[in-house]
């Protein structure tokens, strides 16, 4: 039993972390343009989480070079090279 009391600390851990966060809107990167399958999935998995989280979730479509371009939107800009 001791298991299930670490797993309901770390609930209520998280619980009281979540809201402390601010409550800013959360960027949805999507690598494809909108249009077609994603606009009919997106929404609804934006929905849940915002749902789930307790902040808002805004999508975001960057398509181009196979993903790179939302990744690059993503990464800081003052990280180097690898």
């Amino acid at each position: 039993m001791r298991s299930g009391t670490g797993m309901g600390v770390l609930a209520l851990l998280v619980a009281v972390l979540a809201t402390l966060a601010p409550v800013k809107p959360t960027s949805l990167l999507v690598r494809w343009p909108a249009a077609g399958s994603t606009d009919a999935v997106m929404p609804a998995i934006a929905t849940a989480a915002a749902k789930r989280l307790g902040q808002p979730i805004v999508i975001d479509h960057v398509p181009g070079a196979s993903g790179t371009a939302a990744l690059a939107k993503r990464a800081p800009a003052d990280q180097g090279s690898c």
